[in-house]
């Protein structure tokens, strides 16, 4: 299969599926998917952020190879549908690695504070941070203020996962 061409000929949820089984747990495909991912043309990298969000949820090991490109790539022009799959897959991944847990937090404060993100890229970064600071509770005061500062004027989705991460911290 010619992934780019597949991703071409329509954006469905069927073309999605077909790309993700293709992909398989072959890391050799995945490496073609994620080429595309990172530097296909705005219509191929939006499509091919579909079924790479859905592989981050089915394999998370095989993505684990790209998880440090794609936080970089967070912080670069791209389509909102990389950056929501993105986040979407660090917070459905089992274990935040450690390693990775200063770029991801910088990221996500940043996409966060950002009043031209997308609130289901936000809402992402919000359960993202909450999971980070179960693990640096000394960020805890700094979401606490980020999450505070945009309640006023957010939207629903914003305000539901912002007061459910603010519940828990106040336990």
């Amino acid at each position: 299969m010619d992934i780019r061409q597949t991703l071409l000929s329509e954006h469905s949820k069927a073309v999605t599926h077909r790309v993700v089984q293709y992909v398989g747990a072959d890391p050799d495909k995945m490496a073609g998917l994620m080429a595309l991912f990172f530097a296909g043309e705005y219509r191929v990298t939006q499509r091919a952020a579909w079924a790479v969000g859905e592989i981050g949820a089915q394999s998370p090991a095989l993505i684990a190879p790209y998880l440090e490109t794609m936080i970089d790539h967070l912080n670069t022009p791209v389509h909102d549908a990389v950056k929501r799959n993105t986040v979407r897959i660090f917070r459905d991944l089992p274990v935040l690695p450690e390693s990775l847990l200063g770029k991801l937090t910088t990221s996500c404060f940043n996409l966060l504070t950002d009043p031209k993100e997308p609130i289901a890229v936000k809402v992402f970064c919000i359960r993202i941070l909450a999971r980070v600071c179960e693990q640096e509770p000394g960020l805890w005061d700094e979401l606490q203020l980020v999450l505070e500062d945009g309640l006023p004027h957010s939207s629903v989705a914003y305000r539901s996962a912002a007061m459910d991460v603010l519940k828990k911290r106040k336990i």
